[in-house]
């Protein structure tokens, strides 16, 4: 990021699919970096993050553009159900899974829960692309989205999915890495492995692969609906 760029294989990515869909549901938002691409593009924007600080700046970067009518912004993590959760360390890598990137415990904060189907509930249905980056967290954002996963129309999400960066000590491999990829799969969604060569066909097999040791060519995934 020294030289002004972030994540710029991913950045361009996401502005090519936001030109397939309507609306950014964006899960994990920080301090708004990619909800603020898609408004800059005419979308609407539905921006979920949960630690104060960084929603302190994900809202100035939304009223300082003028975009407030056009980013929903919900100050709350996600998961299965509606509840009270800690949320472990700050940043770009404040988690819900405890030990997460080496963070202690005692680096917590308490933040609101509610499942991804709850926010979006009573919505007009437009395609939409999801991003979530929940740091570990993906199968608790899972088991709270069953229906946003089978809508119609059907949304694509890009995922970062870890399998064994940022692992809490003691864990070799993420634990919900291949059941992430079976639930896509169960949902009727293709995976794809982003990478700067652009993006490749992720079937269960490599995941299982994976989980067996090999090293995966990347840790963000495009899911798309199977043709």
């Amino acid at each position: 990021m020294a030289d002004g760029t972030y994540e710029p294989v991913e950045t361009a990515l996401v502005r090519t699919l936001l030109g397939e869909v309507d609306a950014l549901i964006n899960v994990g938002a920080n301090v708004g970096y990619y909800a603020c691409h898609a408004a800059s593009l005419g979308k609407s924007v539905v921006a979920i993050e949960p630690h104060p600080r960084n929603v302190h700046y994900l809202l100035a970067n939304v009223r300082d553009n003028g975009w407030g009518e056009r980013v929903e912004v919900f100050p709350v993590a996600v998961g299965a159900s509606p509840g009270v959760l800690e949320l472990y360390g700050g940043g770009t890598g404040a988690s819900l899974v405890a030990g997460w990137a080496g963070t202690p415990r005692s680096y917590a904060s308490l933040v609101p829960v509610l499942p991804l189907d709850r926010i979006l509930e009573g919505r007009k249905r437009q395609k939409a692309l999801i991003i979530a980056d929940v740091e570990g967290a993906e199968l608790m954002l899972l088991d709270g989205a069953t229906a946003t996963l089978r809508s119609t129309p059907r949304p694509l999400w890009l995922l970062e999915v870890a399998a064994r960066v940022h692992q809490p000590e003691g864990t070799s491999v993420n634990p919900t890495y291949a059941p992430t990829f079976e639930r896509f799969a169960a949902a009727g969604y293709q995976a794809f492995a982003i990478s700067s060569a652009g993006t490749t066909p992720w079937s269960l097999d490599d995941v299982a692969r994976v989980c067996a040791g090999a090293e995966p060519p990347s840790y963000n995934f495009l899911f798309r609906p199977a043709s």
